[in-house]
């Protein structure tokens, strides 16, 4: 099975941009440390408000793993009740050349 690449765009509502950026950064810590199929999961900043969390899955079942974790379901899950989303999509895409985000 190809390697998983898992981006997904996150938008803030005005007001929760360091609230929003903070959480992803905590999640993409918990991410790297506690899922054994995650490779590498960083988070980026696009503006004051974009942000883009880009997680590297040995495969499909690894990355879709990632939603069900105990830290997902807190912090994720968390902003959008805690309404510091305005926007957010993400889009599984495997790897077409392996090893090239080595």
């Amino acid at each position: 099975m190809p390697e998983a690449t898992l981006p997904t765009e996150w938008t803030a509502k005005p007001g929760a941009e360091e609230a929003l950026g903070a959480a992803l950064a905590e999640l993409c810590r918990w991410a790297r440390a506690a899922e054994p199929g995650c490779r590498a999961h960083a988070v980026l900043r696009a503006g004051s408000g974009r942000f883009l969390t880009l997680g590297r899955y040995a495969d499909a079942r690894a990355a879709a793993t990632h939603r069900s974790t105990p830290h997902f379901q807190r912090i994720a899950l968390a902003a959008v009740a805690g309404r510091l989303l305005a926007d957010q999509r993400t889009t599984v895409w495997d790897a077409a050349e392996p090893d090239t985000l080595s």
